[in-house]
């Protein structure tokens, strides 16, 4: 819960990732190439720092999401947001033990901080991925940090979701087509975001081609696409469907 002291940071972070995400970057690049410190001494924000760091940003992002993930789904039954079979699908998974927290040594705290390693590792591997590719024309802590200030845009898509459905219990939105192209152009300005951003605005942020920026984001993903396929299966409990 320590997490939700980082809130007053967090907001304005989040509002200025999502509606002046070119003024942010803008920011926190300038922010990574005048602080000799690595990216992990980067996540302790200084006094008078107007932004939360992107690891700590992450991190309640992601806390969010999950703390809405439950109501959306017993009342999106209800509204017709959430179709009945995926909620059974959901039940019988989480009895079958396949949505429990990963486990790999039984004890709590230990886990505890394995996972979240686990997840910073996730983000941390693709920035830097990218930046090596770009022969480290794009700083690694710039690319590292990105990623992690994008799960703004999956906390978006939850929030939205979760007030859809609040106003659906009084408004029927469901029976209209008002939900599905909210969460079409989410969806579009999130995988923009991920992919067309980085291509088309790093360039003016720093000095490399949009051409390197694609070729390093192209073999970064493919990178680390494979990783994700080749760990997944070591520490996921992955479904017997036979």
């Amino acid at each position: 819960m320590q997490q939700f002291l980082h809130l007053p940071l967090f907001i304005p972070t989040l509002l200025a990732v999502l509606f002046r995400p070119l003024h942010f970057f803008r920011y926190y690049h300038d922010l990574v190439i005048s602080r000799d410190e690595s990216f992990w001494d980067l996540n302790s924000e200084r006094e008078g720092d107007p932004y939360l760091s992107p690891v700590k940003f992450s991190a309640l992002a992601i806390t969010l999401s999950n703390l809405v993930f439950t109501p959306i789904m017993i009342l999106g039954v209800k509204v017709g947001a959430v179709d009945p079979g995926f909620v059974e699908f959901a039940d019988q998974a989480r009895e079958l033990g396949y949505l429990d927290p990963l486990a790999f040594s039984g004890i709590g705290f230990v886990d505890e901080f394995l996972r979240e390693l686990l997840l910073l590792l996730v983000f941390y591997g693709l920035g830097v991925a990218i930046a090596l590719l770009s022969g480290r024309r794009i700083p690694i802590r710039f690319a590292t940090g990105y990623f992690f200030y994008w799960n703004a845009w999956t906390l978006l898509s939850s929030l939205v979701s979760f007030a859809l459905i609040l106003v659906s219990l009084a408004i029927p939105l469901y029976q209209s087509g008002l939900p599905a192209i909210v969460d079409l152009v989410i969806t579009v300005a999130s995988f923009f975001m991920f992919l067309g951003f980085p291509v088309f605005f790093w360039p003016k942020l720093m000095d490399i081609s949009r051409l390197r920026v694609a070729v390093a984001m192209t073999g970064g993903l493919a990178i680390w696409i494979v990783m994700l396929a080749v760990l997944a299966p070591m520490i996921v409990k992955m479904p017997e469907w036979y």
